[in-house]
């Protein structure tokens, strides 16, 4: 799956693009570990990643919906893409 990846809260950043595939990633901690160091945010590493709109959480790997955008967080509380 090819996905976009924003920052919580952060309405300039454009996002970054990622292919996910269960051999690179096994487990979604092994791509918050690399989310978190390809972002760079504020709010230091990667803990959550939500779907914009309603900011449900992802739990496993196998949610990344194709062509999507989600927004990674720490440990702060979801902020709604505008």
């Amino acid at each position: 799956s090819n996905i976009r990846l924003m920052r919580n809260g952060d309405p300039f950043y454009r996002g970054r693009n990622f292919v996910i595939n269960q051999r690179k990633y096994p487990m979604l901690d092994v791509f918050l570990d690399d989310a978190s160091q390809t972002l760079r945010a504020n709010f230091g590493a990667v803990r959550y990643i939500y779907t914009p709109k309603t900011g449900t959480r992802l739990r496993d790997i196998s949610e990344f919906e194709d062509h999507r955008t989600y927004v990674a967080a720490g440990r702060e509380r979801f902020k709604k893409l505008q």
